[in-house]
């Protein structure tokens, strides 16, 4: 496996403009890492700027292994998911410039007044769309398991089957299907179609004798780990830092977590 830094760990920095991306990507080569994570909630929809950001990478020897999109794909009428669908289409050329083989397109969320059986056949009717300009790009596109309609392992396998190519799959998040031990049940239905996984961290702690020198508290990485190391899974480990702990002292000690967990 190999690892990388989501840019969205620094989202409070970035929001605060605390750091840039010369910035971000000067930090997670400091950390001896191999790529990371560009989301667009922190770049205009610029050729420019993702050149800039690519030639960044190439500078320090770093992979954009892939460029994250929110967006709501369940509209209700058809012009406006048309225009979503030209949005995402828009950032995939971006994705293609920065050279990313994937890119995380959020579902959305069911509209007023509508069933959520209609918003996921709409969403499903717009991933298709977008796969297809996707694939003459050479690019893998993926759904997260995030919140309302793709919060639940069922749900998640739903529309990865239904959108029903190798060019989709899941950006697996380790957190987000909860803490309980339901959560890693539903991890284990669905590690399967990732394409790349979402390391979560949220509470880190100093280790015991026995531990490394960092401990993620609030999510069980031994079972993840079992997980991944079960289907053969040999992607990238995106550093997902969403903690209340400065993301200057956290993400470090995030990396040096995650790190751990490759050698065990």
């Amino acid at each position: 496996m190999k690892l990388g830094c989501a840019s969205y760990s620094y989202h409070r920095m970035f929001e605060s403009k605390k750091i840039d991306w010369p910035g971000f990507l000067e930090r997670t080569w400091k950390m001896n890492l191999d790529g990371v994570e560009v989301n667009s909630l922190f770049m205009p929809r610029d050729k420019k700027v993702a050149t800039d950001i690519k030639r960044g990478a190439i500078k320090l020897g770093l992979d954009i292994y892939a460029l994250t999109l929110d967006i709501n794909l369940c509209e209700p009428t058809v012009a406006k998911r048309e225009k979503a669908v030209d949005a995402v289409k828009q950032w995939i050329d971006i994705a293609a410039l920065l050279g990313a083989p994937a890119m995380r397109v959020d579902l959305g969320w069911t509209p007023k007044g509508s069933k959520d059986e209609e918003a996921i056949k709409w969403a499903i009717q717009s991933y298709k769309k977008c796969v297809s300009y996707a694939k003459t790009k050479a690019i893998v596109l993926t759904i997260e398991n995030h919140y309302g309609l793709s919060a639940s392992a069922s749900r998640i396998t739903e529309i990865v089957e239904r959108v029903g190519t190798d060019w989709f799959g899941l950006t697996l998040d380790t957190m987000n299907y909860g803490k309980g031990p339901e959560a890693y049940d539903q991890i284990a239905k669905t590690a399967k179609y990732a394409v790349y996984v979402h390391a979560k961290t949220h509470r880190l702690e100093a280790g015991k004798v026995d531990q490394p020198k960092w401990v993620e508290v609030d999510i069980d990485y031994n079972k993840i780990m079992e997980i991944l190391r079960g289907i053969g899974y040999e992607g990238y480990l995106s550093i997902e830092y969403e903690g209340e702990e400065d993301e200057e002292a956290a993400v470090p000690k995030s990396a040096e977590f995650i790190r751990s967990l490759l050698h065990k």
